[in-house]
């Protein structure tokens, strides 16, 4: 499991709702997005570079606080 389902996970067992997001880039652009979000046409892009994000991290030590 990565990051994302996590988070997913966690929030799930809380009950907690999602929120829209908000990110800018380095060129001034913003971009809206939810938790799961698949409306960006590079989402699946997206998410594998996540999961390789996530993987690196836990390589190199990371690992989840689910508490």
């Amino acid at each position: 499991m990565g990051l994302l389902s996590d988070v997913t996970r966690i929030f799930r067992e809380n009950n907690l709702t999602v929120t829209k997001a908000e990110v800018s880039t380095k060129d001034g652009k913003a971009y809206h997005f939810f938790t799961g979000d698949q409306l960006h046409p590079s989402w699946s892009e997206i998410y594998t570079k996540l999961e390789e994000l996530v993987a690196q991290a836990k390589k190199e030590g990371y690992e989840p606080d689910t508490e």
